[in-house]
């Protein structure tokens, strides 16, 4: 008896929810008109509108029109950071892929196929070792774009705030690098590099230790052409993690150290900017040798594709600061990168 009195408290419970649910999503799309966004842009601005009228459900509560307000002017201007990236034909889209156990799902915080509407494709994913759920966002032009659906993710309750969990980042390969996905051009020293040095600015031994495939990165097919650019290959890196706001940093610097990568291995040079850009992918390269040499860092794993990192690990858990000095030096490269194509802008990493 009490075990179906619990029953049907739960089932009144998940009902009053689901209705708080559906008139939420109503109300979002009746906010988007008041926001001009490219379409990139729409799944952060819808998950950030739901978890407001979530949060917000009174509409006659006192400052609720304020509030509001408030939350449409951030969601603009995350729009027109996203537009600004798009105009810049050097950026490459970037995506995200993470995943993790299926048993932590919550119906009672959001309809996930609800989420598949809004633009953030989400579902079971196949694994030897354990049943897992995955979140694959659409791409988009500033990976400001990304941080923010994965803030809402949380916020929604679908991804744990202290957990760290498989992150694979995709980034659009520009047209003009080649035509074929299986190419030498991706099996370099410098593609190594740019691999490595990202993992070792953000990834922890944890992640390292616990990663279950062998690849670093992958070539793969594109979906890059729905939002409007010809890239027919995506880059796709295999080793980091999202934990904390780390990750939020990781995406925006790993996008813009590949734009002085992709302008270094495409061995033309058109103008000024791509002179600089190589430059600085030049200088990323020098200052990365120089910190293997002094610290004597395993140059077979660093300097290697798909490495197992079995040395840096070990390294990795004695000496911190190793980390702490290489994420240095790439947001330095990030952030020269953002000053040449954005030379009226401040620095600021967004």
């Amino acid at each position: 008896m009490s075990e179906t009195l619990g029953q049907q408290a739960l089932d009144q419970h998940l009902d009053r929810v689901s209705t708080a649910q559906e008139k939420a999503l109503q109300d979002v799309e009746n906010t988007l008109h008041t926001i001009t966004a490219p379409e990139t842009a729409l799944p952060a601005i819808r998950l950030s509108l739901y978890n407001f009228f979530i949060a917000n459900p009174d509409e006659q509560a006192e400052r609720y029109n304020e509030l509001l307000n408030i939350e449409i002017k951030k969601l603009s201007s995350l729009s027109i950071k996203e537009d600004e990236f798009k105009k810049n034909k050097k950026i490459p889209p970037i995506g995200v892929e993470v995943e993790f156990p299926s048993d932590w799902l919550d119906k009672s915080s959001i309809d996930y196929s609800e989420l598949n509407k809004m633009g953030v494709n989400n579902g079971p994913e196949s694994n030897h070792y354990i049943e897992l759920w995955e979140v694959r966002t659409s791409p988009t032009f500033n990976a400001s774009t990304q941080s923010k659906i994965f803030e809402e993710l949380k916020q929604c309750n679908l991804i744990k705030d202290d957990e760290h969990l498989s992150m694979h980042i995709n980034l659009g390969i520009p047209k003009e690098i080649n035509e074929e996905k299986d190419s030498h051009i991706y099996e370099t020293s410098s593609t190594a590099t740019f691999i490595n040095t990202s993992t070792l600015a953000f990834v922890t031994a944890d992640r390292l230790i616990n990663r279950k495939s062998i690849n670093t990165y992958i070539v793969n097919d594109s979906s890059v052409e729905s939002v409007g650019r010809k890239n027919k290959f995506r880059l796709e890196l295999r080793t980091h993690e999202l934990n904390d706001g780390t990750a939020y940093r990781a995406m925006s610097n790993i996008q813009l150290v590949s734009v002085c990568y992709f302008e270094y291995i495409k061995s033309i040079t058109t103008d000024k900017i791509d002179e600089k850009l190589i430059n600085c992918w030049q200088k990323l390269n020098s200052e990365f040798a120089e910190i293997i040499a002094r610290y004597k860092l395993p140059e077979d794993e660093l300097y290697t594709l798909n490495s197992d990192y079995k040395e840096l690990i070990k390294i990795l858990w004695d000496r911190p600061d190793i980390q702490k000095e290489i994420r240095f030096v790439y947001s330095e490269c990030a952030r020269e990168v953002k000053d040449i194509l954005f030379p009226d802008q401040d620095s600021e990493l967004e």
